[in-house]
């Protein structure tokens, strides 16, 4: 579950060739950006950005929000030729687009080769064909399964956006999205639980009763099934949850949403973890051994898991830091004096299959 350090330098493109609006698409809100940025802009950005990224990251500039393979050729160009000059002086590593299955073929892949890009993230939110209809995507399944699968033939590095909670989906619809979705060996992914925004289509459905959110426990329940199955197959899951913005926070209207929701999925997984570790142990379990850096989130969200788990089990639990425990493991010491260690990918296995 180590994943490389990546520093990301986002330059958004919102709505651009994008010929659908999707029930619950408002990228504008989304991305905090109403227009396509200049060159001039772009390298501003890239040069800001530069400034700040720590010398062990592994560097990529990333143009989010649109269609990208889809606006002209001309304009492509345009924008990938200041991304390349920064790649052609090794000043960063990896040149990053985002796009729309069906906007996915040969001649546009030849295009990016050209550029210099090497990672495609493809908006696939669902694999079931109701639920894309459902949510206006305009694309099939089977067009999301063909892009996905030239995009690794033509060697470029695959991510994939997945958006649990679509109107018309379920979480046996979900989690079988996901598990399709590993069958396409993605390099990465995203996940991201629906929300419903002020002004799209998926609002006015939320005002006339004819779509319901997830709440938030529904959310972190479902995501983490989502994102651990992902895990499950050493795919490396690089986001959960949009990132928080007071403009994102002003224009929500419903769903899932909590500024730290990917730290609240990692905590939950942690609860499993350790509930199931006392289980076994027979209550035995009193002192809690974890990683400096998995501390908080083996605590919990305001230390709701030792809470949890001290009136669940009637008995007092200690989380303590200790630099000798690898990350995403625990280790408890047993009023036996012996010790017994688990880790996420067994809990994964054991429980999330």
């Amino acid at each position: 579950m180590n994943v490389v350090k990546r520093a990301i330098i986002p330059i958004f493109i919102p709505h651009l060739a994008c010929p659908h609006r999707c029930v619950f698409c408002d990228q504008n809100t989304i991305s905090g950006n109403t227009g396509c940025p200049s060159s001039m802009q772009i390298k501003e950005t890239i040069e800001r950005y530069l400034e700040t990224i720590p010398e062990d990251r592994l560097i990529e500039i990333a143009f989010y929000g649109g269609s990208f393979t889809g606006i002209p050729i001309e304009q492509q160009e345009s924008l990938l030729s200041v991304a390349q000059n920064y790649l052609r002086i090794g000043k960063v590593n990896n040149i990053r687009v985002s796009t729309r299955p069906d906007y996915i073929d040969e001649t546009r892949l030849e295009l990016l080769t050209n550029f210099g890009v090497n990672i495609i993230e493809i908006g696939v939110q669902s694999l079931d064909n109701s639920v894309l209809a459902q949510s206006g995507r305009g694309h099939s399944k089977e067009q999301s399964v063909d892009a996905c699968k030239l995009i690794k033939e033509l060697g470029f590095e695959l991510g994939i956006q997945l958006m649990p909670g679509l109107p018309g989906s379920s979480d046996e619809s979900d989690m079988e999205t996901v598990l399709n979705a590993i069958d396409l060996r993605p390099d990465f992914c995203r996940v991201y639980p629906t929300l419903v925004i002020k002004g799209t289509f998926l609002h006015r459905m939320y005002n006339q009763g004819k779509y319901r959110p997830m709440s938030l426990e529904q959310g972190i329940n479902r995501v983490k099934r989502v994102t651990a199955a992902l895990y499950n197959k050493e795919i490396p899951v690089i986001r959960i949850g949009l990132h928080p913005s007071k403009q994102l926070e002003d224009a929500l209207a419903g769903g899932p949403y909590h500024p730290a929701f990917g730290d609240l999925i990692k905590g939950r997984m942690f609860y499993d973890l350790l509930r199931m570790s006392i289980i076994e142990l027979s209550g035995s379990a009193r002192i809690i051994n974890v990683n400096p850096l998995d501390i908080a989130t083996a605590k919990g969200f305001k230390k709701t898991n030792i809470f949890r788990l001290q009136n669940e089990f009637n008995l007092k639990i200690k989380i303590i830091s200790n630099e000798k425990i690898s990350r995403d493991s625990i280790e408890i010491s047993r009023n036996d004096g012996k010790t017994s260690r688990y880790d996420l990918l067994q809990l994964f296995r054991n429980q999330y299959n």
